[in-house]
């Protein structure tokens, strides 16, 4: 980059060359932030990038100007949130909370689902109050699920009408595949298995033309920002 800059610079005149001074580090930083960024903002895949051996040398990382905006935007969204729920309907749920941090808005219908224990996923669930470790490794005794990644739990229950959230979220995590993580990330995530899951419940349980109508249609909507993927892996908002 610098000796590109020079040849740059040779062509120019003197009142249009360019002042930069390009090191290893300024590339090394910029992998870092995009690994971070392309993972969903998950500090194990920025710490792995960056290849620090501890956490705290990472988050002395993340405090540059850049990551404290993004992160005082992410505490605006969630406080603007809480209390529009709090004014409006007088209670806070955790999930739906998580679903407007990431999204910015939920249905009614979604609301609907949740109040009668049909999951974001459009699922049943065979114990709300009792999701696998693995699925949930932070869920508090006796509270409800809050991560509801429905196909990959054992106690998620498939309706007829659970087509189109599958749907949904299938064409999600081929959007978060692409365009929000890395291949490492997206390897060494459980993004991987519910995909293959989705798709394989989506065959096995549903005609292939309306399987297909839908996954297209969110599809679009994700391609025309009609609608965000939640890209949250294991971890809650």
């Amino acid at each position: 980059m610098q000796d590109l800059v020079r040849e740059v610079n040779e062509r120019l005149p003197e009142e249009r060359k360019i002042k930069i001074n390009v090191t290893s580090s300024d590339f090394r930083d910029a992998y870092i932030s995009f690994a971070y960024r392309r993972s969903g903002y998950n500090w194990l895949m920025a710490k792995l990038a960056a290849g620090h051996e501890s956490i705290t040398a990472l988050q002395h990382y993340l405090k540059s100007r850049q990551w404290k905006e993004h992160s005082i935007r992410k505490v605006a969204i969630f406080s603007k949130a809480m209390w529009d729920e709090i004014r409006n309907r007088r209670v806070v749920d955790a999930s739906i909370l998580r679903a407007m941090v990431e999204r910015g808005d939920i249905t009614e219908e979604q609301r609907l689902r949740l109040e009668k224990h049909r999951t974001i996923a459009g699922m049943g669930c065979k114990s709300f109050t009792k999701p696998p470790v693995q699925i949930a490794p932070e869920h508090k005794e006796g509270s409800g699920c809050r991560v509801q990644r429905c196909i990959l739990c054992p106690h998620g229950v498939i309706f007829q009408d659970s087509l189109d959230h599958i749907a949904r979220r299938v064409a999600e995590l081929h959007d978060i595949k692409t365009n929000h993580t890395s291949l490492v990330a997206w390897h060494d995530s459980l993004f991987k298995l519910e995909l293959a899951n989705g798709e394989e419940t989506l065959q096995v349980n549903f005609d292939a033309a309306l399987v297909k109508e839908r996954v297209d249609y969110w599809t679009n909507q994700i391609a025309s920002g009609a609608h965000k993927s939640i890209i949250m892996e294991g971890a809650y908002a």
